[in-house]
């Protein structure tokens, strides 16, 4: 919750971006600061990346 609230990324715009049945890519924007989301349902796993860094939570 604090990256969600802290990260300007989550002021602008939302854009879920074209995904097949086993991932799902989410990109948040505002001013330059991206947020983007990459989950993959087969393998149970997810990756975020803040401006272009993976971050860990």
């Amino acid at each position: 919750m604090r990256f969600r609230n802290e990260t300007k990324a989550f002021s602008g715009s939302f854009d879920l971006q074209e995904c097949d049945d086993a991932h799902l890519v989410i990109r948040r924007e505002c001013g330059g600061d991206e947020a983007v989301l990459r989950a993959d349902f087969v393998n149970k796993s997810f990756e975020i990346t803040h401006n272009g860094r993976q971050i860990s939570l």
